[in-house]
């Protein structure tokens, strides 16, 4: 029997609190991937939200990036 793969999780935006939501869900065993637009390198990164929710299918994500734009985050998200 094989093992299960890990849950994907996207980060959207890797400000201080995306990179702490980030390690985070790495340390419970997570696939993490952000949407950013400064890639840090240590992750997998995409620069459009719609690309990342298409080819890293996350079950999960974290929007965290600026405040002013989580409404539309969320949109895209849904």
């Amino acid at each position: 029997m094989t093992p299960p793969l890990p849950p994907r999780a996207l980060v959207i935006g890797l400000g201080s609190i995306g990179q702490r939501h980030a390690q985070l869900l790495q340390a419970e065993g997570c696939e993490v991937a952000a949407c950013t637009r400064h890639p840090t390198g240590t992750l997998p990164a995409y620069t459009d939200l719609p690309q990342a929710l298409r080819e890293h299918a996350p079950q999960w994500v974290v929007i965290a990036n600026p405040t002013a734009q989580h409404h539309d985050s969320l949109q895209q998200v849904l």
